[in-house]
Order: C-alpha cells, then structure tokens, then sequence
C-alpha cells in the first residue's frame, strides 16, 4: 500500500470517528433532525455517493459501486475501509429513526449495515475487529431474527472469525427458519464436517469442542436421513 493511500485510509478513519462523535452530541441534544443532516453529508464527503442512493439502493449494490469505484487501485483494505464507514454510519443512522420513532427505516439501516459488515469479515478482511464487533452490536440491537439469507450470511462470518459456537448457533437459526430447505440441511452437513478437520485444540478456542460438533452433524444426517426422497 503507497503511503498516499495510507494516508488516505487514516484521514477517512479519523474523520469517521469525528462524525461520530459528532452526531452523538447532537442525538443527546434532542437535535436529531440535524443529526440526521450531518449524517447525510457525512456520507457524501466520506463515500462520495448520494444518500438517497445510500439509503434506496441494496446492500449488494452498494457493495458492487465501492469495488468497481476503487478495483483500479488493487487495495482490499480501501474496500474494507470504505464498506466499514458506510456500514458505520448507516448503523448510526438506525439510532436516529430509532430516535424519531421510525423502526422500520432503524431495522431496514441496521440490516444493511451488517450485511456490509458479513461482506468485510467473509471478502474483504478475515478477522476485521471493528466489523465483528459492530456487528454484535447491531444483532443485541434487532428485535427479531435477520432474514435467512442474511443469518447464513452470519454463520459464514462467525465461522471465519474462529467463532463456531456463534456461528452454530445462527445454522439453527436458519434450520428453524427453512425447515423443508434442503440446501440449509447440506449448507449445515458441510459445516460441521469442516470444523471436524480442525484439531480440538483450536475447536475448543472457537467454544465448539469435537464431541459438541460431532453430535451436531449426528443430527443433522439424521435429519437429511429422515426427509423423504422426491419422486
């Protein structure tokens, strides 16, 4: 990485952090209008895109616009930073609607942020710390499941953060969820056949010891055993 870039990464980072103190001072004032301002310009000056465009388009969209705009200079940690700012200030725009009373727009901005989040822990940067922990935060903020395709989403990410016990948890999520998807079964198969080839040591650091991940996956085939075969 140029210094040039490095610095550039700094500079975004130090002027989120701003940002975000900012709009804290605000929201605590009883000033969410303006925060909700100074959030939207926020994401001008440090994402270069429109908030209407922010706020309208997917997850997935937005995530394809930030790699094309910077596939020209071949520096993951520029995607990963920029992602991690989106994802962050759509996470503090959630606390404003939550501040206003506008739960589905919080839900709908919380969503996005932590698939922005999944995207930087699974692609862009393994073992990111800001992006695990803000996404710990924003599932203790959610009043319900995510959707299933983000909550297998999250038992990719809490597997490739060394997590297995989290990410257990979520494959019984989706079980629960799509209970006749055949997929979610097999997805879950390969999960725990996966983390059987690991040795107990590093099971065990992940809170999902080789007896527990055994007995998962004993489950599940009897579960794949017992569905009948379509004719």
């Amino acid at each position: 990485m140029s210094l040039v870039q490095r610095d550039y990464i700094l500079r975004i980072i130090e002027q989120f952090g701003e940002v975000l103190t900012h709009v804290l001072h605000l929201r605590r004032g009883g000033s969410a209008i303006e925060a909700r301002q100074y959030i939207d310009e926020s994401i001008g000056r440090l994402i270069g895109m429109e908030p209407d465009a922010v706020y309208d388009r997917s997850a997935a969209e937005l995530t394809g616009e930030i790699r094309g705009r910077l596939s020209r200079h071949q520096q993951p940690q520029l995607v990963s930073d920029q992602l991690v700012v989106l994802a962050g200030l759509l996470h503090e725009s959630a606390h404003i609607f939550d501040d206003t009373g506008d739960a589905d727009r919080a839900r709908a901005d919380r969503l996005k942020a932590l698939e922005l989040y999944v995207e930087v822990l699974t692609v862009d940067e393994p073992g990111c710390v800001p992006a695990e922990a803000a996404i710990d935060a924003i599932l203790s903020e959610l009043t319900d499941d995510p959707p299933p395709q983000i909550m297998r989403q999250l038992v990719v990410a809490y597997e490739t953060s060394g997590r297995f016990d989290d990410a257990e948890d979520w494959l019984f999520h989706v079980l629960d969820a799509m209970p006749d998807d055949p997929a979610a079964l097999s997805d879950g198969i390969a999960f725990y056949e996966r983390l059987l080839t690991l040795d107990d040591v590093t099971l065990a650091d992940g809170g999902l010891p080789e007896d527990e991940a055994l007995a998962g996956l004993t489950e599940l085939l009897e579960r794949q055993a017992s569905v009948p075969l379509s004719s």
